[in-house]
């Protein structure tokens, strides 16, 4: 069962993040949008690949707290694991909701910038809580990549006009901590 559940979710990680480059990249040929002068979810109300990009989101979501609350259950030596569980759940269901109530919507801009902020804290609040408990690597990993989830981004949102490459950052990193989580928790 454990090696079926190993596997399910690396293939479910895999799926996901494969799904998420591709669909990337066709909104970004499809539409031509400048993606230095623009938010993603702009894709997200343009009617050719409206669907797909909100379609995304809402897979992307789900996929990634499967893949979260896994971790979190699995690792011998975590504390606070439900009160991750539910932060991580908030976030995820944040991003997925992002699919479903599009650009223009308050509630878009109430769920992005809950997103957008929280899942960096909630990395770094993991990594600081339990900071005894896990494997230096861990520590640093989990410490550098919630930093510069938060840091990089807000940087890109000074150099460039639009959000597009502050949210690619950030989903890029997300992605790139999601896929370590996977493969440090041995099951």
């Amino acid at each position: 069962m454990k090696n079926t559940l190993r596997l399910f979710r690396k293939v479910q990680m895999f799926v996901s993040a494969t799904l998420f480059v591709l669909i990337f990249f066709i909104c970004y040929k499809v539409t031509g949008f400048k993606i230095t002068e623009i938010p993603l979810s702009q894709w997200g109300v343009t009617h050719s690949v409206s669907w797909l990009w909100n379609g995304c989101l809402i897979i992307l979501g789900m996929s990634c707290f499967f893949n979260i609350q896994q971790y979190l259950q699995l690792h011998p030596h975590l504390e606070y694991k439900t009160q991750f569980t539910y932060a991580f759940l908030f976030q995820c269901v944040s991003m997925s909701l992002l699919g479903v109530f599009v650009k223009g919507l308050i509630i878009h801009n109430i769920l992005a910038y809950t997103y957008f902020f929280s899942v960096p804290l909630t990395i770094f609040l993991l990594a600081a809580l339990n900071r005894i408990r896990l494997t230096v690597n861990e520590w640093l990993v989990n410490t550098i990549l919630s930093t510069t989830m938060i840091v990089f981004p807000l940087t890109a949102l000074f150099i460039f006009s639009g959000k597009g490459i502050a949210e690619i950052l950030h989903s890029s990193l997300f992605l790139i901590w999601n896929i370590y989580i996977l493969k440090e928790n041995k099951l």
